[in-house]
């Protein structure tokens, strides 16, 4: 904690949270002109299309503070009602066996609510969530 100040380059992605794809690093103008001058083939053979670009752009200017307040409220209003402690807005719940995990997020859509099982290999067996 504290050093936030002393990190060179911050490295992000578009991807989830911002319904895009790609990524971006924020950092100095002397750090930018040399990923410019030494980094060209990445550079000019990875460039976003606009459109994506657009999208994250739209998906910043609307997580406005407080969408994001209310968010952070029904993440921890659910962690209250699930005992469990969420640091973020996903939390994992960890039901063991993958078949398990499949059944609840088939009876969580016959509910409304899409909430895809995570298992195996994306997570440790008999953790699928």
């Amino acid at each position: 904690a504290g050093v936030a100040s002393e990190v060179d380059l911050h490295v992000g992605t578009l991807s989830k949270a911002f319904g895009s794809f790609g990524g971006f690093v924020a950092c100095s103008r002397s750090h930018k002109q040399l990923l410019i001058c030494r980094g060209r083939p990445a550079i000019y053979s990875t460039a976003l299309p606009m459109p994506a670009v657009a999208a994250a752009l739209a998906s910043l200017k609307a997580a406005t503070p407080e969408l994001r307040a209310t968010l952070w409220k029904r993440v921890q209003t659910f962690g209250a009602a699930t005992g469990l402690h969420p640091h973020s807005a996903i939390v994992p719940i960890v039901v063991g066996a993958e078949g398990a995990a499949l059944e609840a997020s088939a009876q969580l859509l016959r509910r409304g609510l899409l909430v895809p099982a995570i298992r195996p290999p994306t997570v440790p067996k008999g953790t699928a969530r």
